[in-house]
């Protein structure tokens, strides 16, 4: 299959003109035209993925940008987030990445080790569900909170993922949570009145297109052909004894070969009459 030709096609400051075979390593490549009047050699993807945008004029001397060359960030503003965490700063207030460096922070040997005790005290079980399973280092007073009480012991407690998450909630630190149905924070735990009320209100009205009206007759025709006797069932049960493959019962029957299988394994009997 032919590549289609890059001949005149701008990519960054580059422009190719032809392709050419390299002496070094006899892959094709082409021949561009840098901004700054340089020619340069370069492989077809690494100019179609952006890897190469000029022949090294762009950063200039000593790791300066070139003289002539539009920058890239020219003409974009600085995000309003990023505005706001740096006038905090300026204002006097402690700079939002504070306390998380290398030393003294959430990856920092102090705070490894402080897990680890705090596990150890807790007999590396959870103290609400007593899991072994997912288990985290919790704070009682927040990391925020208190600057002093980060690497206290007396501080930590061992929690397991769901707990940790309900915990969160129940303070407001999240405003909802990942669980899914079966963990233990839904155990126990049915819906309220004015939550049934509101899914209740949210489906009246809600009428089916004839498409889907269409496919659900469509379907529910299909499951009565589907479903077979107890004759059936009876002669089904002989044939496979006799050593029938299960294929040619169920072209024989018209029916489903996994029907036939909930026959033979007396799991089912939602395809029976």
């Amino acid at each position: 299959m032919k590549l289609p030709s890059l001949e005149g096609k701008i990519f960054g400051y580059l422009t190719a003109i032809k392709q050419i075979n390299s002496i070094r390593d006899g892959r094709a490549r082409w021949l561009c035209n840098c901004i700054c009047g340089n020619t340069h050699e370069v492989r077809r993807t690494e100019l179609t993925r952006g890897k190469t945008k000029s022949c090294g004029c762009k950063w200039g001397k000593g790791g300066r940008f070139a003289k002539g060359l539009v920058p890239w960030n020219k003409g974009k503003s600085t995000p309003e987030h990023v505005r706001k965490k740096q006038s905090d700063v300026k204002k006097g207030k402690p700079a939002w990445n504070k306390g998380t460096g290398t030393s003294t922070g959430r990856s920092s040997a102090i705070c490894k080790d402080w897990k680890q005790k705090v596990l150890e005290r807790d007999g590396h079980r959870c103290i609400r569900c007593n899991s072994e399973k997912d288990l985290c280092c919790d704070h009682i007073v927040s990391w925020k909170e208190s600057v002093e009480l980060r690497f206290e012991v007396s501080n930590g407690q061992t929690l397991c993922r769901s707990c940790h998450l309900k915990k969160s909630i129940e303070h407001g630190e999240v405003k909802c949570g990942g669980f899914k149905k079966g963990d233990a924070y839904w155990k126990g735990k049915k819906r309220s009145e004015e939550t049934i009320r509101k899914m209740s209100e949210s489906k009246k009205g809600v009428k089916f297109s004839e498409k889907v009206r269409k496919n659900m007759s469509e379907g529910q025709k299909k499951r009565k052909d589907f479903r077979v006797s107890d004759d059936d069932v009876r002669k089904i049960r002989e044939l496979r004894k006799n050593g029938t493959r299960v294929i040619e019962i169920a072209e024989t029957f018209g029916v489903q070969v996994c029907t036939i299988y909930r026959i033979l394994n007396k799991k089912s009997r939602a395809q029976v009459k």
